[in-house]
């Protein structure tokens, strides 16, 4: 059984998870060390970065743009940088880690630099949890800059507790000029009656990632499509082992199909080609969504890279709701070539009938038109 879905039985049982815990400690306190190294290294970067680029009048600041190589999250701040840079042309965008954000010094600084004609946005994801680390950076940024435009890219929300969520909603709806994209129906419906009520300008937006399917820049060959390609997560999300993943494997290879594993974790590359060179990393990324005939992926990511790419594209369950969220924007716009599968044995028939009957998916830009090409309009009227 794996180490993450052992774990997660485990935390419902508080006392033996903190039993099993304690041969762990050693290791644990090794990466808190190496996690408190890398976090002044990235607060020093922004300092830098600050001193070099002072924030001037009508300047941007974008927050919370990740440090860890993630092909999503940086698809995601690629997007992101883009949509800016064409809709506020000629304003600098300065850039800033969560890392650096949590100092209090640094983001008073900030604040200093800083008048009411800086707009900020905060990076895409699933950061509105207790547990994220930018949920806690949210309401410090909301509550010090009380007259700035602040827009909330699409976010998954999972607040557990009704106490955390009156309290967002209480610092959020205090803020006169504060929109929040909620990046699926639940995330939404979840934050909807306490955010309205609390004054919070909310709105259902997909993730930005996909304003990049159907666009020319990214547009994949596909004549020469072969096998399978699994794009599967490690970590405390993901639902199936990895014995049922092997299974699925199993069974593709018995239908005559290559299969290759993969994730959207990149670990052969460095930080800086990552961050400054990231539209040729992904263009290689796509071309190899590109290259096979099928898609299977339990990624919010891997879902819209394999739509970009036009290739048809399974989605796995996961332990939350954030990957079937994504998937569900595609069902909604009436995109045929994403499936969703809720078993194994429903993704291996669905890989058998797209096989039977293959067509090469010819994806719109229809995400681009209807959402993201009016957004700088609903941030005008805040």
């Amino acid at each position: 059984m794996d180490v993450e879905i052992v774990k997660n039985k485990l935390k419902n049982n508080k006392l033996l998870y903190h039993i099993a815990l304690i041969p762990w400690l050693p290791i644990r306190l090794v990466k808190y060390c190496k996690k408190k190294r890398l976090d002044r290294k990235i607060l020093n970067e922004n300092k830098l970065r600050l001193k070099k680029f002072p924030v001037k009048e009508n300047d941007i600041l974008y927050f919370g743009v990740p440090y860890q190589l993630n092909a999503g999250d940086m698809a995601q701040t690629y997007c992101t940088r883009n949509w800016l840079k064409e809709n506020y042309p000629g304003r600098e965008i300065h850039e800033f880690n969560t890392a650096a954000l949590l100092d209090e010094s640094f983001l008073h600084t900030l604040k200093e630099q800083s008048t009411s004609s800086n707009m900020i946005f905060f990076q895409s994801g699933y950061t509105s949890h207790e547990k994220h680390r930018d949920h806690g950076m949210h309401k410090a940024v909301v509550q010090l800059f009380s007259n700035n435009k602040i827009i909330f890219m699409p976010q998954t929300v999972n607040i557990t507790t009704d106490a955390e969520l009156n309290r967002t909603a209480k610092i959020f709806g205090s803020h006169a000029h504060l929109l929040f994209l909620a990046r699926d129906r639940i995330s939404y419906e979840m934050v909807e009656r306490i955010f309205v009520s609390s004054g919070v300008n909310l709105l259902l937006y997909p993730d930005i990632v996909n304003i990049l399917v159907g666009a020319d820049a990214f547009q994949a060959g596909g004549d020469s499509r072969n096998g399978v390609l699994m794009v599967i997560r490690n970590d405390s999300e993901k639902y199936y082992g990895t014995q049922i993943i092997h299974r699925i494997q199993n069974e593709l290879f018995c239908m005559g199909e290559e299969v290759e594993i993969t994730d959207t974790t990149l670990s052969d590359i460095d930080y800086d080609s990552f961050y400054t060179d990231f539209e040729s990393v992904f263009s290689s990324l796509i071309q190899k969504w590109a290259s096979a005939k099928i898609v299977i992926t339990d990624r919010y990511h891997g879902t819209i890279f394999a739509a970009i790419a036009n290739t048809p594209v399974i989605v796995l369950a996961t332990n939350d709701h954030k990957v079937k969220g994504g998937y569900e924007w595609f069902a909604k716009e009436g995109y045929s070539s994403v499936y969703y599968a809720d078993s194994p044995d429903k993704a291996i028939k669905l890989t058998k009938a797209i096989l039977d009957d293959y067509i090469t998916a010819q994806n719109s830009d229809d995400f681009k038109k209807k959402y993201y090409d009016r957004l700088k309009r609903k941030i005008e009227i805040l």
